[in-house]
């Protein structure tokens, strides 16, 4: 259980400067400091997962994925999600050991379904977890670009968050690439030199009673095509805002997003 006290705004202020403080360094643990405690055995977990992390090396690509998601609004992330990634990459890790030795090599190309099922920015997904439906998608063959479009769609009165007038689409891909141990500088070094790209992409503002027709279209720089061992993480995401004159503010209730494909 997460037990909660104290001024609401304060409190939400606090979450968010522990997200960037994760951001600037992995290697901190992030401390509670009397604003969210986590369960025993989250805490367990978590440390049990700092322990292959941290002494094999492989914070380095708990950092390269935390830097993949820079691009997003970050009242979307949870201010434990470097936690949650330290576990993730543990695992992909543990899942290179071999009978009779380890091969210290983490090849998230060859997890793209773990990935995809076990990485994720918030317990609350937000609206885009009960409407990704109305939504197909594709990506080149190259995986530079990515397609998401949706002919008709319609948000439910009952999952707009109080106050909104407008929402936006939000799609983002990245690039996360495999690592290999480099025994004489003892560390875990990228293979491929895309490591970390992002591109996020917005549609229109949307009013929230219309039934709308989107299409937002992202895609790499020119002449960036990912490699086999790179590693392509698509999220889809839904921003709520209340505008108000020519301006339109965020607003945090019922937003999220949600990796939507790995490939």
């Amino acid at each position: 259980m997460i037990k909660k006290y104290g001024n609401y705004r304060l409190v939400e202020e606090r979450k968010r400067s522990y997200a960037k403080k994760s951001l600037l360094d992995v290697d901190n643990k992030i401390g509670t400091d009397g604003v969210d405690e986590l369960a025993e055995d989250e805490r367990e977990a978590e440390a049990e997962s700092w322990k292959i992390t941290g002494k094999n090396g492989c914070a380095a690509a708990v950092k390269a994925l935390r830097v993949c998601f820079k691009d997003l609004p970050e009242h979307l992330i949870y201010a434990y999600f470097t936690g949650w990634l330290m576990r993730m990459v543990a695992a992909i890790y543990s899942f290179e050991h071999k009978e009779g030795g380890k091969t210290r090599s983490i090849f998230f190309s060859r997890e793209k379904k773990f990935i995809h099922g076990h990485l994720q920015f918030s317990k609350k997904k937000g609206v885009i977890e009960h409407m990704s439906n109305q939504f197909d998608r594709e990506h080149s063959e190259s995986r530079n670009e990515v397609r998401v479009w949706g002919k008709e769609v319609n948000l439910k009165l009952k999952y707009v968050s109080p106050g909104a007038t407008h929402f936006r689409v939000l799609s983002h891909i990245s690039i996360i690439s495999d690592y290999f141990y480099v025994a004489k500088k003892d560390r875990f070094e990228p293979i491929s030199m895309l490591n970390t790209m992002s591109v996020c992409g917005f549609s229109e503002y949307l009013i929230v009673q219309d039934t709308s027709e989107i299409e937002v279209v992202v895609r790499f720089p020119e002449g960036v095509f990912p490699s086999d061992d790179d590693t392509v993480i698509h999220c889809l995401g839904l921003v709520f805002y209340q505008k108000q004159a020519e301006t339109y503010y965020q607003v945090y209730g019922g937003s999220g997003v949600i990796v939507w494909d790995v490939f």
